[in-house]
């Protein structure tokens, strides 16, 4: 899987990764932390999209953990429903 680089503002001076892996890291973790305020609408795709930025990591043990403090509508409770802690 390759990615085209973002383009950058060259007087920000900044070196790009070229590629990624994680081979290195063996038995490493990671986890997405997603803060929400009343997304009850969107959020189960918000929580898929990251599952699967998990797995496209070889990260099958990482969390998604969704910050809902504060919501007045029921994003918590979507976002427990699609997997998010």
């Amino acid at each position: 899987m390759t990615h085209e680089l973002p383009e950058i503002d060259p007087d920000l001076d900044l070196e790009l990764a070229h590629s990624r892996t994680l081979r290195n890291h063996a038995g490493a973790t990671a986890d997405i932390v997603i803060p929400a305020h009343n997304e009850e609408s969107t959020i189960a795709q918000v929580v898929q999209d990251a599952q699967r930025a998990l797995a496209g990591l070889k990260m099958p043990n990482g969390d998604v953990i969704v910050s809902a403090s504060g919501c007045t509508d029921n994003t918590a409770e979507r976002a427990r429903e699609a997997g998010a802690r």
